[in-house]
């Protein structure tokens, strides 16, 4: 049973040994020919067009045929098609999608936010923003939360403008959820603007109370 087994095992070998040795010996014969193993653009990337990705991996291992970021010898590792851009179809280049650690077999994390920022995988890629980072080009606020406001994720030199001392949401509005974001920001949680109001390098009760002191400010102005 064991002799079996191993003479199996070997046939198994053998055939993918022969298949290997038959796709670099027909690359190597179109190249004698004076034929390139890598398409023009424009043409037939498939079998039936006289050229395979499955054989140029092995001739031109940096090749991408689809220009997705991905060579075609690793998408044929990993699965995906080395002739579609977008092997799921979800609208996210299998290149893109593989190297900020999402799914290119997968069409639903293009609808995902796995950052929380407000924007979804399929926005930042439109964005050019890290799906995984809420705040690309750390300036404080969140990746979404610029867009929202125009401007732009990946400079930090271009943050809101408008965002009066307090106002933490930026809205125009001096109101109780200014109060209730900068709390959750001294209990540490993330929050889509700057909430160290007073610069001092941390989030704390002066900062709670400045923006109590604008919100109270500004419901007493309302009231006259």
């Amino acid at each position: 049973m064991l002799l079996k087994r191993t003479r199996q095992a070997w046939s198994r070998q053998g055939i993918r040994l022969l298949v290997l040795v038959l796709c670099v010996g027909v690359a190597t014969l179109a190249a004698a020919d004076g034929e390139d193993p890598a398409p023009e653009t424009g043409e037939d990337s498939s079998m039936s067009g006289g050229y395979s990705p499955w054989i140029n991996a092995f001739v031109s291992p940096q090749a991408d045929t689809d220009e997705d970021g991905l060579t075609d010898l690793v998408e044929m590792t990993m699965g995906t098609d080395p002739t579609s851009p977008d092997s799921d179809g979800d609208g996210l280049p299998d290149g893109w999608e593989f190297w900020n650690s999402l799914n290119p077999w997968s069409a639903q994390d293009a609808e995902e936010d796995p950052d929380l920022d407000g924007l979804k995988n399929c926005e930042e890629y439109e964005a050019t923003t890290l799906p995984f980072q809420e705040d690309t080009d750390t300036d404080g606020y969140w990746d979404g939360f610029e867009v929202t406001k125009g401007t732009d994720p990946k400079a930090t030199e271009s943050r809101p403008e408008s965002c009066a001392v307090g106002d933490m949401d930026c809205n125009g509005v001096l109101d109780i959820e200014d109060v209730r974001l900068v709390l959750s920001a001294t209990l540490q949680s993330s929050v889509p603007a700057p909430a160290d109001l007073d610069g001092n390098g941390s989030v704390d009760s002066r900062d709670v109370q400045l923006v109590v002191n604008a919100v109270t400010a500004a419901a007493e102005v309302s009231e006259e």
